[in-house]
């Protein structure tokens, strides 16, 4: 148990906001890769929200990279 908090407390996380084309597919909890200009990620999305009337949904995602 000791080990698991510390583990949390010394992790390193990572949020990315975005909006995109809407897609009613993903979700809270989904797994998604990332790409950037010149890396990857995988991150998992926290928020979302998609508009009734069409348009850009917007979002934001987070990631966790324990140190060891």
């Amino acid at each position: 148990a000791a080990r698991q908090k510390l583990k949390e407390v010394t992790a390193l996380s990572r949020s990315v906001s975005f909006n995109c084309i809407s897609n009613p597919a993903l979700d809270v909890g989904d797994i998604v890769l990332l790409q950037f200009f010149d890396s990857q990620e995988i991150h998992m999305v926290d928020q979302l929200q998609i508009p009734l009337l069409g348009g850009e949904m917007t979002g934001t995602t987070k990631t966790v990279q324990y140190i060891e």
